[in-house]
């Protein structure tokens, strides 16, 4: 069966439901979650990726590159890239660690 951009992006929103401080809104016209005045990651335009600020994204990529991973784009930038098409219940973690190492 087909999952659509809306029930990944719900995947999301329930994920990070418990996350203090955490709320939603538009980032680059995709739906969006910021913690304080810090975003952590949004939908990617192709409805199907989640762009996560990460600062260790090399151990996730090592875990298992073929869910996490990140672009020509992204390479300067501390910015992890997530298929949700087959993440499962890997997000939870993944935005979980970024209130764990956020810097301000």
């Amino acid at each position: 069966m087909e999952v659509n951009s809306f029930e990944l992006w719900n995947r999301v929103v329930d994920a990070v439901a418990e996350l203090p401080e955490a709320y939603e809104k538009l980032m680059f016209e995709t739906p969006a979650f910021y913690s304080g005045k810090k975003f952590f990651c949004r939908l990617k335009e192709d409805g199907e990726t989640l762009v996560l600020y990460n600062n260790i994204r090399e151990e996730w990529i090592e875990k298992n590159p073929d869910i996490f991973f990140f672009t020509d784009h992204y390479k300067n930038y501390p910015i992890l890239l997530v298929d949700l098409k087959k993440v499962g219940s890997g997000i939870k973690r993944a935005c979980y660690q970024f209130l764990e190492v956020k810097e301000y």
